[in-house]
């Protein structure tokens, strides 16, 4: 029943004047029970991302930086709840203190003051156990987040090992790659004067004479390094400029 449909009642506003500790423990008993519900929240979700680590794998990784960010969510909003906790229990000590004196000041003996005692102390025992569960949960939360960068360190390390044998393959073709050039290279060396020599002696620019039996040659000669020489700079220009 809410609050306020209590103190419409005219029985528990005459035991209120008379116990004024009645309020009070009215007030926390209609509040302590959310601090439960709100740890049960945080450690279903807690739970949800420690499984995580525990079902991943590194091919299929099912951790990523919005796990870590999940958990370190978690832990920021448990942290302060134990100082919280901490000093609910020291006002609970001073409730029931307070209570004590209003009934030793009291000349009637009302039973309410030690309805209100037994409820503050077990208000007090419920603050103890939900601190309790609050360092299980913190703890808990460190120990994921250590999880979750294990996993994630344990990802970049299987990253940078593919991308060092994917470097070594690279450069194995390019060695290879290189060999081949050299080879390429070395044959036409060997070819290429030949294949010039054969080519002058193929051309009508140069002949022999049956007569002397010497090599002849023509005047138009020149006409075979005016083309051949622009040919070979316009190549290596075009080569240069493509680079």
């Amino acid at each position: 029943m809410h609050l306020q449909d209590l103190l419409r009642q005219k029985q528990v506003r005459s035991r209120i004047l008379s116990n004024p500790m009645l309020i009070d423990a009215m007030l926390i008993s209609m509040h302590l029970s959310s601090w439960r519900d709100y740890l049960e929240f945080h450690e279903t979700q807690l739970l949800q991302l420690a499984m995580k680590p525990a079902c991943t794998s590194l091919t299929q990784s099912l951790v990523t930086f919005d796990t870590l960010k999940g958990v370190r969510a978690i832990e920021k909003n448990i942290i302060p709840l134990e100082s919280l906790l901490g000093a609910f229990e020291k006002v609970m000590n001073d409730l029931e203190e307070a209570n004590r004196i209003f009934s030793n000041a009291s000349e009637a003996k009302d039973s309410t003051f030690v309805i209100v005692q037994q409820a503050l102390n077990q208000f007090r025992k419920d603050a103890t156990s939900y601190r309790g569960q609050v360092l299980y949960l913190s703890k808990r939360a460190q120990s994921t987040a250590q999880s979750v960068l294990d996993v994630l360190n344990l990802g970049f390390q299987n990253l940078a090992q593919s991308q060092n044998r994917n470097t070594f393959v690279m450069a194995k073709s390019a060695r290879e790659d290189s060999v081949a050039i050299r080879a390429i290279t070395l044959v036409t060396s060997f070819y290429l004067p030949f294949s010039f020599v054969a080519t002058m002696f193929g051309m009508n620019l140069v002949d022999f004479d049956s007569a002397s039996r010497n090599l002849v040659l023509s005047n138009q000669l020149w006409l075979y390094f005016a083309v051949s020489i622009p040919l070979t700079a316009l190549t290596l220009a075009c080569w240069k400029w493509r680079m």
